[in-house]
């Protein structure tokens, strides 16, 4: 049994205890009300093309243009009220020659990706910096 005040802080995203969804089937375990993302360069993995952005120098037209066609099909299916289907990651293991070799395969070029990572209410520890909404106005 959690001992968190409803005002007690979330070190994941700075949020109060009481704004955290309690999730079901748990003893104590309350999921962030903000997404949380890990970011990073490198290819598509696969899931949401919206969260991946082709690099300028990194991607040809050709792989610009895949993603932007994808994007509009996420986004004409959502307007739809459709749930798209997660576009494939094209990286992955094969055998050749008998080898395990991993093949690096994106269909949008390199870039900036996103992953969506689920967190859940942990106590912010006193000793931290304060959030930036923390601080009083005084003006």
């Amino acid at each position: 049994m959690n001992t968190f005040k409803a005002d007690d802080r979330c070190c994941n995203c700075g949020r109060d205890y009481a704004d955290h969804n309690y999730v079901e089937n748990t003893l104590d375990q309350y999921r962030c009300p903000v997404q949380q993302y890990h970011s990073g360069y490198g290819g598509f993995y696969g899931g949401d093309p919206r969260l991946f952005s082709p690099g300028w120098e990194d991607a040809t037209d050709e792989e610009r243009e895949n993603h932007r066609l994808a994007c509009a099909a996420w986004d004409d299916a959502e307007a739809q009220g459709v749930t798209p289907k997660p576009e494939p990651c094209e990286s992955g293991w094969q055998v050749i020659a008998g080898t395990n070799v991993h093949i690096f395969a994106s269909q949008f070029g390199l870039g900036c990706y996103q992953i969506p990572i689920e967190t859940f209410f942990e106590p912010l520890d006193a000793e931290r910096e304060p959030w930036p909404w923390d601080e009083d106005d005084e003006s």
